[in-house]
C-alpha cells in the first residue's frame, strides 16, 4: 500500500465491485494499512456499488480497532446504524456505533 501510496495512485478507486481499497483492508482489520490510507485521504464515507459503507466490514468482523479508527476519522454511521448495529460483532462496536454521530 505504501509503495501505491508514494507512486500517487488514487485512494478512492474502486475495484469491479466498487469497493475502495480502504473498504478491503478495514474488513480484515489491517490497522496498519487502515491508517496509511486515512492519512492519505481515503474516504472513510465510501459506499461500494451495493450500498455498504466502508463501516460494515470491520463492524461485521470484529474489527474494534479499526471501527474506532474509521470513526475518530470522520466516518458517520448515522445512516447506516441499523444494518451496522445489527450486524456488529461485539458489545463494544455496538457501543462505539450508538455513540457516533
Amino acid at each position: 500500500v505504501k509503495v501505491l501510496l508514494d507512486a500517487q495512485a488514487d485512494v478512492n478507486r474502486k475495484d469491479k465491485s466498487g469497493y475502495t481499497a480502504l473498504t478491503r483492508v478495514a474488513a480484515v482489520g489491517y490497522s496498519d494499512m487502515v491508517a496509511l490510507l486515512v492519512h492519505a485521504g481515503a474516504d472513510v464515507n465510501a459506499v461500494a456499488g451495493d450500498g455498504t459503507p466502508v463501516l460494515m466490514g470491520p463492524v461485521a468482523t470484529g474489527q474494534v480497532e479499526v471501527v474506532r479508527m474509521l470513526l475518530q476519522a470522520g466516518a458517520r454511521a448515522r445512516k447506516h446504524r441499523a444494518a451496522l448495529v445489527a450486524a456488529a460483532r461485539g458489545p463494544e462496536i455496538k457501543k462505539l456505533l450508538q455513540a457516533a454521530r
